[in-house]
């Protein structure tokens, strides 16, 4: 039996069963709250009541269209959550724009991780709307889940899956205590996961622009998962986009022609991948603007020879210059 805490639309009528109490009818085209994913079965909120639903008659709701502004968001769903709903547990680190929360929904316990986000200024309605748009675009399971968005006291907030085992920071200062060929092993699994997710990522046009362990995200089954979109930027139009992220994950493009591309979010990857094998960055350096002559000049310290040379290839060709 599995805690969900998620919204599902009914999307066949249910009348119930007959002398059965806890079995609960549900009209089509309603939203309801599932607290339990049972075999077979669903437990549901619903106006206050709890009961069950064969899960034939449900299916995940998709809470935000990729057209929603936000301000039309609240009138959406009657079950959409307010902040008041939540516990704030703790502050998380990161976040490229807002601050970001373990939160805690009161009505089933279950934690998320909320980010708030300013939303009083057009600007920052403009940029809030069009993280919340990525985020639906690229929804997948290569992606940390966006579940509800809402306004609420001026401010933007979002309400993702929690990552319970943290972020590729950790994993980076877990495997350097393993032995060289356990930490290979789980270095291809990782590498794979997130080359997927940003290889589709980029098949629908956008790139991240601030790729860094701290946004790459494990979930509780170790799988990774891509996240904190609020730099991403569609260039399905232009093919690059302006300068922003994490200088020490900035390819030699960004310097070189002060612009980002599909290939500046590969050069990332490549430095994430290079320090979950080495637990060091390729090209540190005594300062800031030594690192970067080494990036534009693709002057990084070799891998380890124990490293298999496939992935060598791989990461040399991820790091080189454009």
């Amino acid at each position: 039996m599995e805690e969900t805490g998620e919204l599902y639309e009914v999307i066949r009528a249910y009348a119930g069963q007959e002398g059965i109490a806890y079995f609960i009818p549900v009209t089509k085209g309603e939203i309801v709250l599932v607290i339990k994913n049972e075999i077979a079965y669903y437990t549901i909120e619903k106006n206050i009541l709890i009961g069950k639903v064969p899960q034939e008659y449900l299916q995940l709701y998709n809470v935000l269209s990729v057209n929603t502004s936000a301000s039309s968001w609240n009138n959406l769903l009657f079950e959409i959550p307010t902040y008041e709903d939540f516990d704030i547990m703790k502050k998380l680190s990161g976040g490229a724009m807002g601050k970001t929360f373990l939160v805690q929904l009161k009505l089933t316990g279950k934690q998320y991780a909320m980010k708030r986000l300013d939303y009083l200024e057009d600007k920052d309605k403009k940029r809030a709307d069009l993280e919340v748009t990525i985020m639906q675009k690229l929804s997948s399971r290569y992606t940390v889940r966006l579940i509800w968005a809402f306004e609420d006291r001026e401010e933007l907030f979002m309400i993702y899956d929690y990552c319970e085992l943290g972020d590729l920071k950790k994993v980076i200062k877990d495997l350097y205590s393993l032995s060289e060929e356990e930490r290979i092993n789980h270095v291809w699994a990782l590498f794979a996961q997130i080359i997927k997710a940003v290889d589709f990522m980029h098949s629908q046009g956008i790139i991240h622009r601030d790729i860094k362990p701290a946004n790459i995200f494990i979930m509780e089954d170790g799988t990774a998962r891509l996240g904190d979109f609020g730099l991403a930027k569609d260039i399905t139009q232009d093919g690059f986009a302006a300068v922003a992220g994490t200088l020490n994950y900035q390819a030699a493009e960004v310097w070189t022609m002060r612009r980002m591309t599909f290939s500046s979010d590969v050069f990332a990857v490549g430095v994430c991948i290079y320090e979950l094998i080495t637990g060091q960055h390729p090209f540190a350096a005594q300062s800031q603007q030594e690192m970067i002559e080494k990036i534009k000049k693709g002057q990084f310290k070799a891998l380890p020879s124990w490293v298999p040379i496939e992935l060598q290839k791989v990461i040399t060709a991820m790091l080189n210059p454009v």
